[in-house]
């Protein structure tokens, strides 16, 4: 067995030390989360929102955060979204950006406009060229969106934009599109666990 030295002791324990503050910095910072849904209710005073889900469930986001909280928010997403207080009047449907979860907190929206178009199925095609996928639902039509840096995936692993989040032939997902211009855009892509 190699004799230990009083460097190799030093250097040993300064290894361990960095290992345990990296280890530390990152349980300390929060992963921002996406949601998308219907406004049910928002409070331009205190930046609060009660969001309607698909499911017609409600969920409620407080926006109360603790400024010395850290969060990981991807920079295109924050980049495309605004606070509660900046959405215009008569807002319906949007992504709410939060963290934590009693009680979630909200950190950014992105207002979708008054209509928009879901669809829950199965990619059948991925076209890198246009950068689109299509998605076969369990009744109706094949639906095409195309994906670009404003569409927000939430994953595991926090919201991240389209270009950052690879979705593969056959999984399942459910999808948010608004019509620009006669194409389906994808604002919201969320890969769904079977």
């Amino acid at each position: 067995m190699p004799k230990m030295t009083m460097k190799g002791l030093i250097n040993g324990l300064a290894l361990v030390t960095i290992l345990v503050f990296a280890q530390t910095s990152l349980l300390a910072q929060e992963l921002v989360h996406a949601m998308v849904g219907t406004i049910a209710g928002s409070d331009r005073t205190t930046g609060s929102i009660t969001l309607q889900l698909a499911d017609r469930t409600s969920t409620s986001f407080d926006s109360k955060p603790d400024l010395s909280t850290h969060i990981a928010f991807d920079k295109t997403l924050r980049k495309e979204s605004a606070t509660v207080n900046e959405l215009p009047k008569g807002t319906t449907h949007v992504i709410v950006y939060y963290y934590g979860l009693s009680p979630a907190i909200v950190v950014a929206v992105k207002d979708l406009g008054k209509k928009i178009e879901s669809v829950t199925g199965t990619i059948t095609r991925i076209d890198e060229t246009d950068q689109s996928i299509t998605i076969q639902p369990e009744t109706g039509q094949l639906a095409t969106c195309y994906v670009s840096n404003e569409t927000t995936v939430e994953t595991p692993y926090g919201a991240v934009d389209g270009t950052k989040y690879s979705v593969q032939k056959g999984e399942k997902v459910s999808a948010v599109c608004t019509n620009e211009a006669g194409k389906e855009i994808a604002q919201f892509i969320q890969p769904l666990n079977d």
